[in-house]
């Protein structure tokens, strides 16, 4: 939790920053898409990033796989060489890690 915490402070200070610049620059936004659309917070990908690091190898590899880029677990237990029930299981363990590590 402490990388959380020494995240969360570089990000404030960072958006102070870009906020002060901004009114200096009459800029609404600075290097970051329009509020409109954007659907998650710096802070929840920082967060999101620290959980994911925190899975084991093949867990992170399926979470990726399957949920980002939408491969199918079939494909995805082909390249691993295991069957797709046990990569259905890493997806779930992973999955209930990631839950409880965003609570």
């Amino acid at each position: 939790m402490d990388k959380i915490r020494q995240a969360n402070k570089k990000l404030l200070r960072h958006e102070r920053y870009l906020k002060e610049k901004d009114a200096k620059a009459h800029v609404t936004h600075y290097g970051i898409d329009p509020p409109e659309t954007v659907n998650i917070s710096i802070m929840e990908l920082i967060e999101l990033k620290l959980a994911l690091s925190e899975l084991n190898t093949t867990e992170r590899y399926i979470v990726q796989s399957n949920i980002v880029k939408k491969v199918p677990l079939k494909k995805i237990a082909n390249e691993l060489n295991l069957s797709v029930r046990t990569v259905s299981r890493h997806k779930n363990s992973a999955l209930q890690t990631l839950r409880e590590k965003l609570k």
